[in-house]
């Protein structure tokens, strides 16, 4: 997480692949974590570095939900799905498609 929050301030001037490429990395980060508690920790902490350089931080927001689903905590999920919320009309349509998704689960889980 260090190295890329060390060139996270390159990425405001990279190109629309290079950036997608260091939110993918933040996103991976968190998915290679090995235990569910550091994981959690790792999604809020690339968010953070993500939002902290003005990066769109939806698609690691929905790694966070589905992590939070699928561990067994719908209440942080929709709050989650929530804070979000704001992101989701002008992001990519897979995003859109994947938030509404992820809300229909939650809305049943909780």
């Amino acid at each position: 997480m260090a190295e890329l929050r060390a060139c996270g301030g390159e990425v405001s001037a990279a190109d629309e692949g290079e950036r997608a490429g260091w939110a993918r990395r933040l996103q991976d980060v968190a998915y290679e974590a090995s235990d569910a508690a550091g994981r959690a920790e790792l999604y809020r902490q690339a968010i953070a570095v993500a939002e902290e350089f003005g990066q769109p931080a939806l698609g690691v927001r929905l790694s966070l939900v589905r992590f939070l689903l699928d561990t067994g905590d719908p209440a942080a999920a929709v709050a989650e799905l929530h804070a979000c919320e704001g992101d989701v009309p002008g992001a990519a349509e897979d995003d859109r498609v994947w938030w509404a998704e992820l809300r229909e689960e939650a809305s049943h889980a909780a």
